[in-house]
């Protein structure tokens, strides 16, 4: 078995045990790294026969680690009985580069499920090309109805003035 870690990540590990004849509860069990001769263990939990190891990101806790190999362990006591040492293997510590990602502009499409069934490949031409038809008349409306909403404001701001007023009626009755 090997294990990966990302320097830079936190990492959350789960394996499998079989006990018999131990109280599980009184395990105290942790996951070690040796690193040039200096062992940093993490504390593990024990929860219906599988071990829980939450590593922190480990930059965070050992400021000189670099990529590389490293001895792993994991040691498993009963105190003051018995002291096993169940996993003992190469880890690999690994520095995962992530990619500089700018957003320009987001936009969100919200698509609704959609099942489409046709005879052969002419009726699904015939059908797309009428739901490509549909879809433009309808965008044309949405224009259609942005420019009338900008009419209608535009001259809802703006006073018009009849030039046949009733002036024009006087003139004649004379």
């Amino acid at each position: 078995m090997s294990i990966q870690f990302d320097i830079k990540k936190d990492k959350n590990v789960t394996m499998l045990v079989e006990m018999s004849g131990i109280k599980q509860d009184k395990l105290e069990i942790t996951f070690n790294i040796d690193v040039d001769g200096v062992i940093y263990g993490f504390p593990c939990s024990i929860n219906e026969n599988k071990v829980n190891m939450n590593i922190p990101a480990l930059n965070t806790i050992i400021k000189n680690i670099k990529p590389g190999k490293y001895r792993g362990t994991i040691d498993v006591v009963l105190p003051g009985e018995y002291h096993l040492r169940p996993f003992d293997e190469d880890i690999e510590i690994v520095k995962c580069e992530t990619p500089d990602v700018k957003i320009k502009k987001s936009i969100v499409k919200e698509e609704k499920p959609s099942v489409s069934i046709f005879l052969d490949e002419e009726d699904k031409i015939k059908k797309k090309s009428k739901q490509k038809r549909i879809v433009d008349k309808i965008e044309k409306q949405e224009s259609i109805g942005e420019m009338k909403s900008f009419l209608d404001n535009l001259f809802d701001n703006t006073e018009i003035k009849d030039n046949d007023s009733d002036d024009s009626n006087e003139e004649t009755e004379e």
